[in-house]
């Protein structure tokens, strides 16, 4: 039988420094890509970026460094490190749209999958979540983080609560409030089966209201 390549054996990846990834982080991830079988270059300021695209990935806190831009007009992934915790942990290389370190990409670490909701609302919330970075899975997954339903009776609701899944089962309205505000607001108020949401008033995102009363 054929000897696996290492996990990472086609793989270039820069690490870029910053404020917010501490030395012994980088020193941990240059020893864990090493010995996946990949190539590590580590970018410190003020030297100036290497040419991107010698990089099959970037791993970065912040998408607040120079060559962040030139990266994702030559299509190389920018992730956090949890990219690579991720993949070795699967021994598979995980998508990197669910590590992005944009903060535009607000989804980022969002996996949905939709129950009995109406097919216009199920493709909305589909094409938000995608366009900020999450993505979609049409099944109930190890992956799923989410799922996007009305009540707890449908048959996905039940299977998440019958084998204790860990998935946040919310109303589309939470998507529609992220959305609306452009980041990531708190599950909670829109979580089955006890919605807060619910029973506040119409026409404006929750996390608005909240800041009206208090």
């Amino acid at each position: 039988m054929t000897e696996r390549a290492p996990l990472l054996s086609d793989c270039k990846i820069c690490i870029a420094c910053s404020n917010a990834l501490e030395e012994d982080s980088v020193m941990q991830l240059d020893i864990s890509i090493s010995e996946h079988g990949g190539e590590v270059v580590i970018h410190e300021d003020p030297a100036p970026f290497p040419p991107v695209e010698q990089f099959t990935h970037i791993i970065s806190l912040t998408a607040d460094f120079p060559a962040y831009q030139s990266a994702c007009d030559a299509l190389i992934p920018v992730v956090k490190p949890q990219w690579l915790q991720a993949s070795i942990a699967r021994n598979k290389l995980a998508n990197p749209r669910q590590y992005s370190p944009d903060p535009r990409m607000f989804f980022s670490d969002v996996v949905v999958t939709c129950g009995d909701i109406p097919d216009g609302d199920k493709d909305a919330i589909i094409g938000g979540v995608m366009a900020m970075g999450g993505l979609y899975s049409p099944r109930v997954t190890s992956q799923v983080t989410h799922l996007v339903d009305l009540s707890m009776e449908s048959d996905k609701a039940k299977l998440i609560v019958s084998k204790s899944l860990g998935v946040k089962v919310v109303l589309p309205h939470w998507f529609d409030d992220c959305l609306k505000l452009g980041r990531r607001i708190d599950e909670r108020p829109y979580t089955l089966p006890n919605p807060e949401i619910l029973s506040a008033g119409p026409g404006v995102p929750i996390l608005v209201r909240q800041i009206n009363v208090t």
